[in-house]
């Protein structure tokens, strides 16, 4: 498309705003920031009773004047914007041109609520198609869960905090970025693939990439926070079961839990290492069979240790053996947070979505906070489910690691109650890591965050 004066896209843009509602997309399903030549292609849709035009972002001028006459005309108090797939066109001017838009009004994106009611249509054509849509999402029985987790974790995703993490990039031979989809999985994770010329999977580090990746400056190191059986306490919350949420409480669930269940002493790392293989694949639908074939146990081992899984931790089989009989009759459930799948068929799937659906918005509600927290003393690098690797200045290590663990560690609102603790390692390398001891919380005893808890990290104690 060829250029556009910058007196017509301003004009565009209000005479588009006068008219009331006005949709608005990138034209392309991937703005590619990271190509000086594909950035070129680059262009929005818009959509309103005025008619429907395309306006290019084909350079810095063009894309500066777009985000100027938008921000006045279409982002003012009590607007109501109507988009597909924001996150796309916010990373876009952020990675190009370093553009930040400032919403004052209300984002509808549609890409993001159609996902709750695990509805995957392509981009709508009109203004019409957008709102017949729309309504039918919004007549869900379920739409005021969906109100709820849209603003307080997939609308701040889209706005600000996954644009900085797809722009930040890492550094190999040259610097790549990771691409996420916000909604782009079944069970609610975020979906990562390699759609920017210079991109990488975060996910899926291969062992010659783990060898190149380094920080962007050299006064910066990684820092790797996750969550310690993020999945188990997460079940044991939903399902209110004591004997999980006992387990959640000990120093080292799966060493308690093979003691439970086998009733020997955990003795080693091999023994530990087996019931997590098994312990929430039972609780997924893995069967005695299952077990005896993949880990070469005699089947009435297998047996009675399904059996034992069963009956010691009743409460929270039968809540998710529950879904799973929902999924078969009704071939569709609901999670705890409002997010609708459908199950036509494998209905024991129904048995992990349940359990990962919840896990992951509890994980990107976190995200959130600890992007906030970092406020200017690192940045993260990237997001991997439940994992957040950082980037900290030697010099505000420490601060770095001590704001994210409070971050990560505090309650989140969407889950009352529910407590959770960190593991953390520290490296110039991704292969050379060090664990960082952390005081981690446990339900009945509350985190100090105070730099008593944590061990002088020195250059020499993470091998830099």
């Amino acid at each position: 498309m060829s250029s556009m004066h910058p007196s017509q896209i301003v004009k565009l843009l209000y005479d588009h705003a006068a008219t009331g509602a006005v949709y608005l997309s990138a034209t392309d399903a991937v703005l590619d920031f990271t190509s000086r030549e594909k950035a070129k292609e680059a262009t929005i849709f818009i959509c309103s009773s005025f008619g429907s035009h395309e306006i290019p972002l084909d350079g810095d001028w063009s894309a500066r004047i777009f985000s100027k006459a938008f921000s006045n005309s279409l982002c003012c108090e009590g607007k109501k914007i109507l988009v597909w797939n924001w996150k796309v066109i916010a990373s876009f001017l952020l990675g190009m041109y370093g553009i930040t838009i400032e919403f004052k009004g209300t984002l509808i994106d549609l890409k993001i609520l159609e996902s709750y009611t695990d509805t995957k249509l392509e981009k709508p054509k009109t203004m019409i198609e957008f709102m017949g849509r729309l309504k039918k999402v919004m007549s869900s029985e379920n739409w005021s869960k969906t109100q709820k987790i849209y603003k307080s974790v997939h609308l701040p995703l889209a706005l600000e905090v996954v644009p900085s993490l797809e722009t930040i990039g890492i550094l190999t031979t040259e610097k790549v970025h990771a691409f996420y989809d916000i909604t782009g999985q079944e069970n609610g994770r975020m979906l990562c693939y390699k759609a920017l010329t210079r991109s990488f999977v975060p996910h899926v580090i291969s062992p010659e990439q783990r060898e190149l990746l380094k920080p962007l400056d050299f006064d910066s190191v990684f820092v790797y926070m996750d969550y310690k059986s993020m999945e188990v306490k997460m079940l044991g919350w939903l399902s209110g079961d004591e004997e999980i949420n006992g387990l959640c409480d000990s120093e080292d669930i799966y060493r308690v839990a093979y003691e439970k269940i086998l009733k020997t002493p955990c003795d080693s790392e091999d023994k530990r290492s087996l019931c997590k293989k098994i312990f929430l694949p039972v609780f997924y639908g893995m069967s005695a069979y299952g077990i005896s074939e993949k880990f070469g146990l005699p089947i009435k081992v297998a047996e009675a240790i399904v059996d034992r899984i069963k009956n010691i931790f009743f409460k929270a089989y039968k809540w998710i053996e529950d879904y799973q009989n929902k999924a078969e009759i009704d071939k569709k459930v609901v999670d705890y947070c409002g997010k609708t799948r459908h199950f036509q068929d494998k209905s024991y799937r129904a048995r992990n979505f349940a359990v990962q659906s919840p896990s992951a918005i509890y994980c990107l509600y976190q995200l959130i906070g600890l992007y906030k927290s970092l406020n200017g003393i690192g940045r993260i690098a990237y997001n991997v489910h439940d994992g957040y690797m950082i980037y900290a200045n030697r010099e505000k290590l420490k601060e770095v690691i001590l704001a994210s663990h409070k971050s990560l560690v505090s309650e989140c609102n969407l889950f009352p109650n529910l407590s959770m603790s960190i593991s953390c390692s520290v490296g110039r390398k991704i292969t050379e890591m060090k664990t960082i001891k952390l005081p981690n919380r446990t339900k009945n005893e509350k985190s100090k965050e105070s730099e008593k808890h944590l061990p002088i990290v020195s250059d020499n104690s993470i091998g830099i």
